[in-house]
C-alpha cells in the first residue's frame, strides 16, 4: 500500500496515483518487510492439505510453533509457482516472521529473493537446487528401492509402478521415486519395462483409474508400488472390482503410511516417512533462524541439510505375512540406515 502523508495535497496524491497505474507499480514488499518489526507468526505453505501425508507435517510444525508462541499461517500452493509466489508475498506483507514451504518447482525467483533479503525459510519436503537455505526432506530414492527391492524378495518380476499426474511428471520427488524403483530392477539384474511405468496421479481415483489399465494389459504386472497410499488404495480397489485379491492376483505397496492403511481389512503394506518429524524439526529450526541463534560466529552457522530415513512397513496387501512370538503380527517394519 502506498501511504499518502498529511502534507500532501490531494491534488498531488491524485498525479502520484495516475503515474503509480500507469507505470503498473507493485511495492516492494521483500526490501519493506526487512524495514518492519516482524510478528509472531510463521507462513507454512504446502503442495496440497487434503493430502494425509502434509496433514502430520502441519500438526508437527504446529505444535512446535505454539509452544514458542508463534502462530501459523497455511497456505497451499497446488504445485503451482505463481501461486506460490503470491503467498510468498502475502506473508512479507503481513510481516511473517519466517517461511516453511515445500516448493512447487517451477519458477524460482521468488524464492532466491526472499532467502537473499534475509528472511528465515525452511524447505521441506523437497530442497531446490542453487538456493542456499535450511531443508528437511526424506530419502524419497530409498523409499522407492526399499519397496521395489521388497516385492522383488517376494518373487516378483512384472512390477509396475504408478507416479504422479502427467503434467507434473517433472516433479523431482516423483523422479527420485522412479529412480529408486530403477535402482531395485538393476541391482537385482531385472530389465525395467517402460510400460509397466504409468503416470495417473495422488489420488484414489488415479490409482483406480490406473490400476484397471494394468489390468487390461496381455501381461499385467503381479506387484503394483505406488506413488503414495491414497493411490495404492485405488488400485487395491480396481483389483476387487475386477473379481481378483490382492495380495492373491496382484500385491500392492504404497508410500506414506498414512493412518487407514494400518486397519486390518486394508493392511496396506507401505513405506512409513516421518511426516511428524519433518514438521516438528523445520519448526525448531525456524525459531532458531529467527531467534539469532544461528547468528556469525556460532558453531550452527550452517545451513541444517537434514534427511531422514524411510521405513518399511509389512502388511498383507503384499503377500508377506509375518510371523513373531505368538502368531502371525498384522504388520512389522524394517528400517533401512
Amino acid at each position: 500500500m502506498i501511504k499518502r502523508s498529511p502534507s500532501i495535497t490531494k491534488e498531488t496524491a491524485d498525479r502520484v496515483w495516475e503515474k503509480i497505474r500507469a507505470l503498473n507499480y507493485t511495492p516492494n514488499v521483500l526490501a519493506r518487510s526487512l524495514r518492519l518489526a516482524r510478528s509472531r507468526t510463521v507462513g507454512l505453505m504446502v503442495t496440497n492439505v487434503d493430502n494425509p501425508f502434509y496433514s502430520k507435517i502441519i500438526l508437527g510444525a504446529e505444535e512446535v510453533l505454539r509452544s514458542e508462541g508463534y502462530g501459523m499461517f497455511l497456505c497451499n500452493n497446488l504445485w503451482d509457482s505463481r501461486i506460490e509466489a503470491d503467498y510468498v508475498r502475502m506473508l512479507l506483507e503481513n510481516r511473517a516472521a519466517g517461511i516453511i514451504i515445500t516448493p512447487a518447482e517451477g519458477e524460482t525467483d521468488h524464492l532466491k529473493a526472499v532467502v537473499d533479503s534475509g528472511t528465515p525459510v525452511v524447505f521441506i519436503d523437497r530442497k531446490v537446487e542453487g538456493i542456499d537455505t535450511d531443508y528437511v526432506i526424506n530419502d524419497i530414492v530409498l523409499a522407492g528401492r526399499i519397496a521395489t527391492e521388497h516385492l522383488i524378495r517376494l518373487g516378483h518380476r512384472r512390477i509396475g509402478h504408478i507416479s504422479g499426474a502427467k503434467e507434473y511428471e517433472h516433479i523431482i520427488a516423483f523422479q527420485d521415486i522412479i529412480a529408486g524403483y530403477r535402482q531395485a530392477h538393476e541391482e537385482s539384474e531385472l530389465a525395467v519395462d517402460a510400460d509397466l511405468i504409468k503416470f495417473g496421479g495422488l489420488d484414489i481415483e488415479s490409482g483406480q483409474k490406473v490400476m484397471r489399465a494394468f489390468l487390461e494389459m496381455n501381461e499385467p504386472p503381479t506387484a503394483v508400488f505406488c506413488v503414495n497410499d491414497l493411490a495404492a488404495l485405488g488400485a487395491m480397489a480396481a483389483i476387487y472390482e475386477a473379481g481378483l485379491k490382492v495380495p492373491e492376483d496382484v500385491a500392492i505397496v504404497g508410500i506414506d503410511d498414512i493412518e487407514v492403511s494400518a486397519l486390518p481389512y486394508i493392511g496396506l503394506t507401505t513405506v512409513s516417512q516421518p511426516e511428524y518429524e519433518i514438521g516438528r524439526i523445520a519448526a525448531q529450526i525456524i525459531l532458531e533462524r529467527i531467534s539469532g541463534r544461528y547468528q556469525k560466529g556460532s558453531t550452527r552457522l550452517r545451513r541444517e541439510r537434514i534427511v531422514l530415513k524411510p521405513k518399511l512397513m509389512i502388511r498383507n496387501s503384499c503377500g508377506a505375512r509375518p510371523l513373531g512370538k505368538g502368531g502371525e503380527k498384522p504388520s512389522r517394519s524394517v528400517d533401512f540406515g
